[in-house]
């Protein structure tokens, strides 16, 4: 069932093990840098407690260019009313 959802969601097949993976490694990429970043402030004796805060407003703002733009990404089926 959640891979039918996701298939009818995205369009991709997540029964394929590559591709799940490719997936996930994409999704994670940006926690993981900042991850990496307040490692390296902590060495240096800075502690940051806003990495969550930090994260979401960089999505925002990343969603604000791209609908000022109409650069944005669509997801979801484009056969669907939803879309235009």
């Amino acid at each position: 069932m959640p891979v039918e959802a996701a298939n009818m969601l995205w369009g991709v097949d997540l029964g394929n093990l590559g591709l799940l993976a490719q997936i996930a490694v994409k999704s994670a990429t940006a926690v993981l840098l900042a991850a990496y970043g307040e490692i390296v402030a902590e060495r240096s004796g800075v502690l940051n407690l806003g990495l969550e805060g930090l994260l979401l407003l960089g999505a925002l703002a990343g969603f604000a260019a791209g609908a000022a733009t109409g650069s944005g990404r669509r997801i979801g089926p484009p056969e669907s009313s939803a879309w235009g």
